[in-house]
């Protein structure tokens, strides 16, 4: 007699399924748990359309230019996460490339805390993103981000539920043109040859 002819082969199968079975039970929990605290979390700052604005300096606009505005949605995602989403760039008559994110990641203690990839086909850019959610339907942070093989680049990331308080907000605190970021990438250059750094 075989080890092979020992085995109750019926026990085993039948182990097996409910294994299965209770695994699959456990984990679609989960999901719900997760999907649930993901909806409760964005229903207290706001889920579903958004306005956005981001420091914006691709494609060597004038300063007075590197603002993008776009139409977002926010949504909870079956993983647990919270998503934000561009949907219409809303001001594309001033830029001179393209501008469409995903952002994904966690809400923890009134922060949204994730990573983004863009949407614009034929365009290698990614990165991460902060965003604190405040009480008046705002939101504030910073993105971080690079196209490629380039080195980093960051700028300001604000939204809010009104599209003409977002554009008020950007003009009256960081009017287009006034943000300065440092190119850190080309002041480590410039410091490997001995000369000062620049600003972008």
């Amino acid at each position: 007699m075989t080890i092979l002819q020992t085995i109750d082969w019926p026990d085993v199968i039948a182990g097996a399924l409910v294994a299965a079975i209770v695994g699959a039970i456990g984990f679609g929990l989960r999901l719900l748990i997760q999907f649930h605290l993901a909806r409760r979390s964005i229903l207290r700052y706001g889920q579903g359309t958004w306005y956005s604005a981001e420091y914006d300096p691709k494609g060597n606009v004038p300063r007075d230019r590197r603002v993008t505005y776009l139409k977002v949605s926010m949504t909870p995602t079956l993983l647990g996460r919270v998503k934000v989403r561009s949907i219409e760039q809303l001001n594309p008559e001033d830029k001179a490339v393209e501008t469409g994110w995903i952002a994904e990641g966690r809400i923890q203690n009134g922060v949204l805390i994730g990573e983004w990839r863009t949407t614009v086909k034929g365009t290698d850019r990614f990165g991460a993103a902060m965003l604190r959610f405040l009480d008046n339907g705002r939101a504030v942070g910073y993105w971080i981000g690079v196209r490629g093989f380039d080195p980093p680049l960051y700028g300001y990331w604000i939204m809010s539920r009104e599209f003409d308080d977002l554009r008020a907000i950007v003009n009256g605190a960081v009017p287009p043109g006034s943000f300065e970021a440092v190119d850190v990438a080309r002041r480590v250059a410039d410091f490997e040859r001995g000369t000062r750094g620049s600003r972008v």
